[in-house]
């Protein structure tokens, strides 16, 4: 009797990825690595940091101009990196900070964990 079990496994042998309940595909997470893989948009990051911020405080910590900020701030609020919000005369941007926080821990341990890393050379 020839049996065929399911055991989780893709042809190659590895594990299948569980399906993410938030429902986040390949789509969402690359516009999430997109809009961090700019230095512009981790200027910006940086220089909200402290609390809720205005296009024109941003323009006058980093060199930016206004208009290359609003731009860019939309990326990272599409992603959700940061959250706005209008007073009567201006837009107040701030880090989406528990989220933008536990990000950045994990980034720092990646690149930590890469540099102590012995390196494998890809012919052995």
């Amino acid at each position: 009797m020839n049996a065929s079990f399911d055991l989780g496994q893709n042809p190659g042998g590895l594990p299948k990825r569980p399906s993410p309940s938030s429902g986040c595909d390949l789509d969402c997470k690359e516009k999430v690595f997109r809009s961090l893989a700019d230095r512009t948009r981790l200027c910006i990051l940086d220089a909200i940091r402290m609390g809720a911020t205005s296009v024109k405080q941003i323009a006058a910590g980093t060199g930016l101009s206004q208009s290359n900020i609003s731009t860019e701030l939309e990326h990272l609020t599409d992603c959700g990196c940061v959250t706005r919000r209008r007073t009567a005369h201006s837009l107040f941007y701030t880090l989406n900070t528990p989220r933008w926080l536990q990000l950045e821990a994990v980034i720092d341990d990646f690149i930590a964990a890469s540099l102590k890393a012995p390196e494998v050379s890809s012919y052995e």
